[in-house]
């Protein structure tokens, strides 16, 4: 095989790019899934206080109504559990296709758009120590998602498949022009592949 007819190995780009555009793949898929049912995992930390025992973190991703959203709950005295076990539990739930929208605290033309969220820090200190409660609440929709990573994985992709495209069908891959008769040169932009200048110290030498 030619100098130019050999293909390069992947790029680490190339790889990326095929991964973002997998991604986004995957969000079509959930996008489309929650058309007809929403679905939430969530993550808990309980504090095992013996007969008394709750939760202190509550971690929570869900896919519904077009929309990923993420959830992230803090609730506890830091001097009342720190001395126990902790506990971590994980859930799973279906959520119905009428699920309620909430709506939080972004402008309301970003959530028109379906970009939301909601922050909020009450922790304070009082005679059982120190009292942290902490929430967040952020969503996102699914069509920018899939926007920003299929655009940033074709992107950025475009240049590795675009070079090995051409070296398939025996064209420059400087200008696109068949170099099949002459695979040492490109006769329109005068282009030299790079196992055609290695060779062309080794061919003067000898």
């Amino acid at each position: 095989m030619s100098a130019d007819r050999t293909l390069p190995r992947r790029p680490l780009r190339e790889w990326l790019s095929s991964a973002l555009i997998a991604l986004a793949l995957l969000f079509l898929l959930l996008w489309l899934a929650t058309l007809f049912r929403g679905f939430a995992t969530n993550l808990y930390t309980e504090v095992l206080v013996p007969k008394d025992s709750y939760t202190s973190h509550q971690r929570a991703i869900a896919a519904s109504r077009g929309r990923l959203w993420f959830a992230y709950v803090r609730a506890e005295v830091i001097e009342q559990s720190a001395p126990h076990a902790k506990k971590t539990r994980f859930w799973y739930s279906i959520l119905p296709r009428d699920d309620e929208v909430s709506r939080y605290n972004g402008p309301g033309w970003l959530a028109w758009l379906g970009i939301d969220w909601k922050w909020k820090d009450t922790s304070s200190v009082g005679a059982q120590g120190h009292y942290v409660y902490q929430e967040l609440f952020f969503c996102v929709p699914y069509w920018l998602l899939i926007t920003l990573t299929g655009g940033i994985g074709w992107w950025i992709g475009r240049g590795p498949r675009l070079v090995r495209r051409r070296i398939n069908r025996g064209l420059c891959v400087a200008c696109g022009y068949d170099v099949r008769a002459t695979p040492d040169r490109c006769p329109e932009c005068g282009h030299v592949p790079v196992g055609a200048r290695d060779a062309a110290p080794a061919n003067a030498s000898s």
